[in-house]
């Protein structure tokens, strides 16, 4: 019996191209979270880089050294006196 009125029982084929995007768009959306759950579970968030401020020098020349919130500067401190040292 023909719905659509198409020839040979075509119907099938026009619903099937009817849903095939929804069904792809789906695909894609399951794998999309799939990948986002795995990359989180999967590792550790990383912590906040610590706040500028004077902390004891990595280095261990110096009692104290600047970091500017991203990196060690150059700015250390012996005893209360400030003097630039690279690292």
């Amino acid at each position: 019996m023909a719905v659509l009125g198409l020839p040979g029982g075509m119907e099938w084929l026009i619903i099937a191209c009817m849903c095939l995007p929804f069904l792809v768009l789906a695909v894609v959306a399951v794998v999309l979270v799939q990948q986002r759950g795995a990359g989180a579970a999967g590792q550790a968030p990383t912590p906040p880089a610590p706040p500028a401020g004077w902390f004891a020098d990595p280095t261990g020349r110096h009692e104290l050294r600047y970091w500017n919130g991203l990196s060690w500067t150059a700015s250390v401190s012996d005893a209360g006196t400030q003097s630039d040292d690279p690292m």
